[in-house]
């Protein structure tokens, strides 16, 4: 009984969580009155959830979420530009 009941619920609830936690991780913005250490904290919380509940994430999603989360200004642009561009293995 508990497997049919674990199968039914915990599984299909972390299939659930997954996408909302990507959704999350893909629409986070970051506000330039919250600090940046606290921003990453909640971008790599969400990566976590996301690998908690059973899915693969490579490292580079993360980064590129976050980097997708700072605001579209001139500066900030240069920035995602160069860390577009480099090398993925080097990026850390």
């Amino acid at each position: 009984m508990w497997d049919i009941w674990e199968s039914m619920y915990v599984t299909n609830q972390q299939h659930i969580n997954i996408h909302y936690h990507f959704e999350d991780l893909y629409t986070q913005k970051y506000d330039e009155t919250t600090q940046m250490a606290d921003h990453i904290a909640v971008m790599l919380d969400l990566g976590q959830k996301i690998l908690a509940a059973g899915e693969t994430l490579p490292d580079i999603h993360i980064a590129r979420a976050l980097i997708l989360s700072l605001p579209r200004t001139q500066s900030w642009d240069l920035i995602k530009i160069q860390l577009f561009s480099m090398d993925k293995e080097k990026f850390t």
